[in-house]
């Protein structure tokens, strides 16, 4: 148990009315590998019994310090709070839903305590349901950093947001969340922190995700993907490419595929795709990066592949070749 006065490690959780699943979360921290950490939770009000369970272990444990706001904040505001109080180096971040496996801290901490441009640890998940049982192990996405900063250009290629750790001084210099985000903050923070260093992605699940009707995904879906894919837009212009809210949906749904959206002639993607990868090329990658502009290809010419054969079993014959052929052209 860490008594010190500067902990390591400051796991940062907000909740508000999350008594269901609450329990489980904390317990998943408490029984962490790793031991040198502070536990602080920023109560935003709650009108359940949330208050209650977590002044309980409080009492229980002292790495526990609770925060409580006089009225709801939201999480975007009850996070900023929270980061203005952690005492650790670095922040790893917690939903009242969510379970951490026992070796999660232990392991991200050695991997962004190894190199000091590493801002953000990530690592693999595992979707449970409100009972706990795994219904969903999504493919691992450990790739090099530089990848990842491409793909974060669009869609949150990260994921979640309970399964990350990351550098506190990288935070601060960043101003904390954006507060005019209520939704997509997460994604804003992975983009803008893609910038000052690398983002690792541990390739094994160190954190199960809780899908139930209670969480925010579930609710204010257009807001959310309104905001998600500004950011996006964003992260486009911050290469200097400027485009329209439509194109940067039409980008996403050709790197989701057909589960997200429908495209009938995604080789026009692809072709727009290379131009954004000449920019890319010539912004971000530095020499002795051929590695990774190969993968960015393989990548692209993959996901090309896959929407040539959804489109066969449509019978979009006409689309099918247009993409064919231009793979062809491309590579």
């Amino acid at each position: 148990m860490c008594l010190k006065d500067k902990p390591k490690v400051s796991v940062l959780m907000s909740v508000y009315n999350g008594e269901k699943y609450l329990r489980q979360s904390v317990e998943s921290i408490l029984g962490q590998s790793f031991g040198d950490f502070e536990f602080l939770i920023v109560n935003d009000a709650s009108k359940d019994g949330s208050r209650d369970i977590l002044e309980e272990y409080r009492k229980r444990d002292k790495r526990i310090r609770i925060i409580d706001n006089l009225k709801n904040m939201g999480l975007t505001r009850s996070l900023n709070i929270g980061l203005r109080e952690v005492k650790g180096d670095f922040i790893a971040r917690q939903d009242a839903d969510d379970v951490s496996l026992p070796w999660r801290l232990e392991k991200q901490l050695r991997v962004i305590e190894a190199n000091r441009e590493t801002v953000l640890v990530s690592g693999g998940i595992e979707f449970i349901d409100e009972n706990g049982r795994v219904w969903h192990r999504p493919g691992l996405r450990a790739t090099h950093p530089l990848v990842i900063r491409w793909f974060l250009m669009f869609f949150n290629y990260i994921g979640g947001h309970s399964q990350v750790m990351f550098r506190k001084n990288a935070i601060v210099r960043l101003g904390g969340y954006p507060e005019n985000f209520k939704y997509s903050q997460d994604y804003y923070l992975w983009v803008k922190l893609a910038r000052m260093g690398n983002i690792h992605i541990i390739p094994e699940v160190i954190l199960q995700y809780r899908t139930h009707t209670g969480n925010l995904s579930q609710h204010h879906k257009e807001e959310q993907e309104r905001l998600s894919l500004e950011v996006s837009r964003e992260a486009l212009k911050d290469i200097g490419l400027e485009v329209d809210i439509s194109r940067v949906k039409r980008l996403r749904t050709f790197w989701l595929g057909p589960s997200y959206g429908f495209l009938e002639n995604p080789g026009i993607e692809v072709r727009f795709l290379f131009r954004i990868l000449d920019i890319f090329r010539n912004k971000v990658l530095e020499n002795g990066q051929g590695t990774v502009d190969r993968e960015i290809k393989k990548r692209i010419y993959d996901r090309a592949c896959s929407w040539s054969k959804f489109l066969a079993r449509k019978g979009k014959i006409l689309a099918f070749f247009k993409n064919i052929n231009l793979l062809f052209y491309c590579f």
